[in-house]
């Protein structure tokens, strides 16, 4: 019954999410003192970039640190093609919502375990 449950609360987040969900990037020498939604901030000078910092796409609005430094262990990688972003690995949020989800092209593509 849980995991029936589960993917249902997934395939839920996923329906939110569609025809509305995708990300622009901005590039930021700071942390942002405000966290707008819909935008990935990197944060850094290139090539010197330490941090992703954005809103959890599922709609509980925390905020999302990714770590980019290369000592870090976990590390996440981005890449911007024609104009979009790429993150990977994927993030999955073990607190909270638990999300587990991709950025690919600055759209959200959920996964479902």
């Amino acid at each position: 019954m849980k995991n029936w449950l589960t993917r249902f609360d997934y395939y839920w987040k996923g329906l939110r999410s569609q025809g509305r969900l995708s990300f622009e990037y901005k590039y930021c020498a700071t942390e942002p003192p405000v966290i707008s939604d819909n935008i990935i901030y990197i944060v850094g000078k290139r090539p010197y970039i330490w941090a992703i910092i954005f809103r959890c796409p599922c709609g509980c609005r925390e905020i999302i640190y990714l770590n980019t430094l290369k000592t870090a262990n976990p590390r996440w990688k981005h890449f911007v093609r024609w104009g979009r972003i790429y993150i990977y690995p994927s993030i999955w949020r073990r607190v909270g919502c638990k999300s587990h989800f991709h950025i690919r092209g600055g759209r959200v593509d959920w996964s479902y375990i």
